[in-house]
């Protein structure tokens, strides 16, 4: 019986959410990694999406964050732990960008990790203090190229999604600005709003509460499409700098060796989850661009072709592994 459940489970999850396993594919508790600290994006959209899959599963989802090392703490745990089908990882972009920020890596996120399944894509919003001259995106760029060299960008670290998001701004728009990398995106946001930063990137859950509170002004989004929580803020694309396009995003992964059962029926929670309208607005009102149903094998493509768009960048830009 509990092999014909095991077999049966990813179709009758993805049937929908009221149609639930009476087990998963594991007696042991379950536990999703989040290599960064509590109480940020990602961690937001790992206990989102893994309370959504509980529910579908009937078995608890539990997250524990490990930060630290741009990512890297977290990740270590994963590859370090019995791959058993108990325990997955949670990350972004900085973990196809890895081997391009951090020299000697304990794993290889390209050979020891599977995909298992896409959440969603998150854009950035650029904002500039309020006191800052450039009052739209044209503004911004025009004053960044009449004073090379003057002026600094923050973002939450080296290899991150809003480096990575600054990074292809300044070359798309032929621009000498300095990175400066911080320790988390708070303490950019602090310099930002006291003047010391020309501009910030920074993801939409973050930047949203600031910019309707007044703390910020926003000048763009990098997505394909405006915010639905900003539509009067337009893309850096139809705003002046055509093609541009950056955003971070977050997946469910598994150390290559979990069992294919596990991998299934993680990915059938997830997608079944995120197929309730009250967890998929959950999520779009930090910011989420929700993904359609995916397929580790898509999840899969979907990092490779993020490491084949941002390795390269990033070496172009003379970033080199530390």
């Amino acid at each position: 019986m509990r092999r014909r459940l095991l077999l049966a489970s990813p179709a009758i999850l993805l049937g929908g959410v009221s149609a639930r396993a009476q087990t998963a594919w594991t007696d042991r508790p379950i536990r999703v990694i989040v290599p960064f600290a509590g109480g940020g994006p990602s961690d937001a959209v790992a206990r989102i999406s893994a309370e959504a899959a509980s529910q579908v599963l009937g078995q608890r989802i539990t997250i524990e964050n490990r930060p630290g090392a741009g990512a890297v703490v977290g990740t270590e745990a994963v590859y370090r732990a019995p791959a058993d089908g108990s325990t997955f990882l949670m990350t972004t972009v900085a973990h196809a960008v890895s081997p391009s920020v951090i020299a000697r890596l304990p794993y290889d996120p390209d050979k020891d990790f599977r995909g298992v399944a896409l959440t969603g894509t998150v854009p950035l919003v650029i904002c500039v203090a309020p006191s800052s001259p450039a009052t739209d995106f044209p503004a911004l760029l025009a004053m960044l190229r009449a004073q090379p060299g003057v002026f600094d960008y923050g973002t939450a670290g080296l290899g991150s999604a809003q480096h990575l998001g600054g990074a292809l701004l300044v070359s798309m728009a032929g621009l000498t600005v300095t990175h400066v990398a911080y320790r988390g995106n708070p303490s950019a946001t602090t310099d930002l709003m006291a003047g010391r930063l020309a501009f910030v990137a920074e993801s939409a859950a973050s930047m949203v509460p600031l910019v309707r509170s007044g703390a910020l002004r926003a000048l763009a989004v990098t997505g394909a499409t405006r915010l639905p929580q900003l539509p009067e803020v337009p893309t850096a694309s139809e705003s002046g700098l055509p093609g541009y396009e950056a955003y971070t995003w977050n997946a469910f992964l598994a150390r290559v060796g979990t069992p294919e059962a596990a991998i299934l029926g993680l990915n059938a929670a997830i997608n079944a989850g995120l197929k309730n309208p009250a967890t998929a607005a959950r999520l779009r009102d930090i910011g989420v661009e929700v993904t359609d149903s995916t397929t580790p094998a898509s999840t899969d493509a979907f990092l490779t072709q993020q490491a084949a768009k941002w390795r390269p960048m990033l070496a172009a830009a003379g970033v080199k592994p530390e």
